[in-house]
């Protein structure tokens, strides 16, 4: 419980650096996010615990890469996000995590429709793992830390008379231990979601 709230109150840290345009080289931009997930039963016996719509909240803050190697890749942006999530399940609890990712793009550089394409690894926290005496009923998570896993693709416009952008698109969350702690069934939660962000003059 400690470790979610933990994550939870770094969210706000983030959510200011994405609000922010902190003129430094650094931090090149930022964004806040809100998914809308589904907990998909990927084994039968999952299906007590899972088919809920879950609402998520999450930010990120956006680091600059260098080098000549992005030229190759249509020069993709790489940052650390942060999501939260109520599973709506009080067997399996909340979850809170950290990871990082990369954005790769399709479209033209400077227009204002892009393609985003993300893929991000990390870490989280679950508020209530398998607990043979107080929580036997979780054949979900078998720990409390767990490896998290992101995907998404979406549609990005940029403002051009900002630095602002706005996107929606689809997104796919992963959360397991990968068996080293029984049981772990793991959780797939795919959705939508909408973001709003900002990212300094030059930056795809």
């Amino acid at each position: 419980m400690d470790s979610v709230r933990a994550f939870w109150r770094a969210l706000p840290v983030l959510a200011v650096l994405s609000a922010v345009r902190v003129q430094a080289q650094f931090v090149e931009g930022g964004q806040v996010h809100f998914p809308l997930l589904y907990s998909w039963a990927h084994h039968d016996y999952m299906k007590a615990l899972t088919g809920r719509a879950v609402p998520a909240g999450g930010a990120a803050v956006y680091f600059p890469l260098r080098g000549n190697w992005r030229k190759a890749y249509g020069y993709p942006s790489a940052g650390l996000g942060a999501i939260w999530m109520d599973l709506r399940e009080p067997v399996l609890g909340r979850v809170g995590g950290i990871y990082a990712f990369m954005e790769f793009y399709a479209g033209p550089g400077h227009g204002r429709w892009r393609g985003v394409f993300l893929l991000g690894e990390g870490v989280a926290a679950v508020s209530r793992p398998y607990d043979k005496e107080t929580n036997p009923k979780n054949v979900v998570f078998g720990s409390r830390w767990v490896h998290a896993f992101r995907a998404g693709a979406a549609l990005r416009y940029r403002s051009p008379e900002s630095h602002a952008f706005w996107e929606g698109g689809i997104t796919l969350f992963h959360f397991s231990n990968g068996a080293w702690k029984t049981p772990n069934a793991g959780l797939n939660l795919p959705g939508l979601y909408v973001a709003g962000g900002w990212k300094m003059p030059g930056r795809p």
